[in-house]
């Protein structure tokens, strides 16, 4: 029980460090769009504008929150108060799973092993939008199965069985059975029709949409090794970043004195106080 309070501590410890921190990049957003809209007449893209969410920090909050509920459902199951295993085994089982994703985002500190996740990062909006479109000829196949092959074919009797039986197939599983469940001896246009059906369904996902989806993948894999070598991209938020060549140290963040320096944090970038304003050894400590 008391490590079970213990990980609920911590959890909630870090969840609130992360929305925290979440919330803040947000106000930080703001100011950056309003600056940019203000003094450059340009307005953020939407990619500049996801520099500033850490999808990261959203995994360790939801990850948090299941493992919450995960331990207090299993300090209920131990003082007998819940006979609910169900939840209490999700919502642990979940947070583990989520634990695991987030070493991820240590090993992309390492180039070799960063690849990995910038090529999904990468190729995430591609892949959403070529499912999206395979989706439609999936779900076109399992209701025209469902409703011709189902009172003769037993993987086809429902909806849900004929999405399983089609998406097996697109893995190459159980394929000779699934053809010899309708034999000869069943009606003619139905033996003929199945074998069209199943034909080419098989043909159009194993040959060309899974092809397609490889390629997809690869394509951004390719980039991303060509970016590693050649310097990647960079935004019209990372390019505005690079023109401020002060170090971090440097008395123009220091915003409790302004002279010499505009209010606006993101204008000391662009300016220079004088030689005598920039402390060094000799500067002495009260003024």
């Amino acid at each position: 029980m008391a490590f079970d309070v213990f990980i609920i501590v911590i959890s909630a410890l870090s969840m609130t460090l992360c929305i925290r921190s979440l919330f803040r990049a947000q106000q930080l957003k703001a100011e950056v769009v309003d600056f940019f809209l203000k003094r450059r007449g340009k307005k953020l893209s939407v990619y500049d504008r996801l520099e500033f969410l850490d999808m990261w920090y959203v995994l360790i909050v939801i990850n948090d929150i299941v493992t919450i509920a995960g331990s207090a459902c299993k300090l209920e199951l131990e003082n007998k108060d819940s006979n609910n295993y169900e939840n209490a085994g999700i919502l642990l089982g979940t947070g583990s799973l989520f634990v695991w994703f987030g070493v991820l985002r240590y090993l992309g500190f390492f180039e070799k092993y960063n690849i990995l996740i910038l090529t999904m990062k990468r190729a995430s909006p591609n892949i959403i939008r070529f499912l999206t479109c395979a989706m439609f000829f999936y779900f076109g196949f399992t209701l025209c199965g469902w409703v011709v092959l189902g009172p003769y074919h037993i993987k086809f009797r429902s909806v849900s069985t004929a999405s399983e039986c089609l998406f097996s197939l697109v893995n190459g599983d159980d394929m000779f059975v699934t053809f010899s469940v309708i034999g000869e001896n069943a009606n003619p246009v139905i033996w003929y029709y199945s074998r069209i059906f199943l034909y080419t369904f098989i043909s159009l996902f194993i040959y060309v949409v899974l092809s397609l989806f490889i390629a997809v993948i690869m394509d951004t894999y390719e980039t991303i090794k060509y970016h590693y070598e050649h310097g990647f991209p960079k935004g019209e938020l990372m390019d505005f970043v690079e023109q401020c060549t002060d170090e971090v140290t440097s008395s123009l963040y220091q915003t409790e004195d302004h002279r010499g320096c505009d209010t606006n944090i993101f204008c000391c970038c662009c300016q220079r106080k004088n030689p005598d304003d920039i402390p060094n050894e000799y500067t002495s400590l009260i003024r």
